[in-house]
């Protein structure tokens, strides 16, 4: 039986070797051990709420998500949390005000934010039930391969001396020519972007499920 154990606790070694390494740079502060999260992602973000609750939420996709709070908090003149992230739909923004609100804590001022893309019906991706499973599973989240991709990736980043940095636009003087040569006092995605635009808009129809479900939210 001894043999048994021993035999046990040496394998056990390199899964308890994983877990110090995956903790120690998971980026998402998913255990509260940290100061603060180095990423932007939903589980990120929720947790952070989880582990210290406000009662002013941000929440929409990446139009919002990327907000100077500090600004936001002075502008105001109140306390906010922004549990915003990039590409949610409508209806992962309502689903996720509801597990907020389902959680007990207080909640005075919800910001949600609709565009022209969440309240298109052909835009409805609905990913909060595996976000919601690894909130609530640990384990399910240690055992995720992006999030351990993740942490691989911080600790490369901390190894080289090349922390993350927020991307930024590099543009030269031919992002601003038309086809033509003439000069454009705006960048040329700008003007591309309504070709991009104009399909989408013949064949745009209102979420009306989740659009009712805003109002009700709303009331």
């Amino acid at each position: 039986m001894k043999n048994i154990l021993k035999k046990l606790a040496l394998l056990a070694i390199p899964v308890l070797l994983w877990l110090a390494f995956f903790i120690a740079f998971e980026p998402n502060n998913y255990f509260g051990l940290k100061a603060s999260a180095t990423s932007s992602q939903p589980v990120a973000r929720v947790r952070a709420y989880q582990q210290e609750p406000g009662t002013n939420l941000i929440l929409g996709d990446s139009r919002l998500a990327h907000f100077d709070m500090g600004l936001v908090d002075s502008l105001s003149g109140q306390s906010w949390q922004n549990l915003a992230f990039g590409g949610a739909s409508l209806k992962e923004t309502l689903d996720l005000a509801d597990y907020l609100l389902d959680s007990g804590h207080d909640a005075d001022t919800l910001l949600v934010e609709v565009s022209f893309y969440t309240l298109n019906a052909g835009y409805n991706t609905d990913r909060f039930a595996t976000l919601e499973e690894t909130l609530n599973n640990p384990l399910a989240y240690c055992f995720n391969l992006e999030y351990n991709v993740n942490a691989l990736t911080v600790a490369m980043d901390t190894l080289r001396g090349t922390p993350d940095t927020i991307e930024s636009g590099d543009w030269v003087a031919a992002d601003y020519l038309a086809d033509d040569g003439t000069v454009l006092p705006l960048h040329r995605k700008l003007y591309d972007y309504t070709a991009t635009i104009t399909p989408r808009c013949k064949s745009w129809a209102l979420n009306d499920e989740q659009f009712n479900r805003l109002h009700t939210l709303a009331r």
